[in-house]
Formats: structure tokens, sequence, C-alpha cells
């Protein structure tokens, strides 16, 4: 599924604003959402620093307990 307009950025409110009117426009923090069988977000991870992440475990975890839901 293609989304060209940025819709899912503008529903989850994820859109970098440090970009806006430039040719960046549009660019996302970085966010990691996990989402349960329901269609509900059990975890939501978003940085203002691209270089901050929830470590590889910590997603492992989210992800065991929205499975286990």
């Amino acid at each position: 599924m293609e989304d060209n307009s940025g819709g899912v950025f503008d529903y989850f409110g994820i859109i970098d604003s440090r970009y806006a009117d430039s040719k960046r426009e549009g660019i996302p923090y970085a966010s990691t959402y996990v989402i349960n069988k329901d269609r509900k977000v059990t975890y939501a991870y978003i940085a203002f620093d691209y270089k901050e992440r929830p470590s590889n475990k910590i997603i492992m975890n989210e992800i065991i307990n929205a499975l286990n839901e």
C-alpha cells in the first residue's frame, strides 16, 4: 500500500516540522510502532533525534506482549 500524500504521517502526528518549506518537507520523526491483531497501537516510540531508537530487545518484548493480548 502506498501513501504518497503522507496521510499516515499526518494521522500519527510525526511530521518533523524542522523540514517545513524545504525540499525535505514531509520527513517524519524516527518512529517505532507495535500494532496488535486488533489494530490497536500497543507501543509507540517517537524520537526527535533519529539516532535515538529503542533496542531490539525492547521491540521484541513489545511484539510478544502484543501477540499475547
